[in-house]
């Protein structure tokens, strides 16, 4: 993980999606991970679109649970308290979602330019 991110972003579910556990770790929640995922869960996240479970290695003793949130529902948790860890959180979450909306706009316009060089060989 960078400096820049708040949480490790990878490709899951299809999309870009953030550890609850980093998450959780940065938002300095003072209940127990698993208390405060399945209340954050009840909130109508739905598994395999808003999550998914991912067990996790560990240093001695047994594999732990965590979950792979997608960025919509990352920046939603974010959101349900006002602390400064979560209002830089929400912060962050908006800005990836600027960083993928360009993304795919510069995408599409590749997309654009290539279709147009291509039908003018056609002619």
């Amino acid at each position: 993980m960078s400096k820049e991110e708040l949480i490790h972003i990878s490709f899951r579910l299809g999309m870009k999606a953030g550890s609850a556990r980093e998450l959780y770790e940065f938002l300095e929640r003072e209940t127990k991970f698993t208390d405060w995922y399945k209340r954050m869960f009840e909130y109508g996240f739905e598994e395999g679109r808003d999550f998914t479970p991912i067990l996790v290695k560990s240093t001695g003793g047994r594999p732990s649970m965590d979950y792979a949130l997608s960025l919509d529902r990352a920046k939603e948790t974010s959101m349900l308290k006002r602390t400064d860890k979560c209002k830089q959180a929400k912060l962050y979450f908006i800005e990836m979602e600027k960083t993928a909306v360009a993304m795919a706009q510069t995408q599409q316009d590749r997309r654009m330019v290539i279709k147009s060089h291509f039908k003018y060989f056609e002619q």
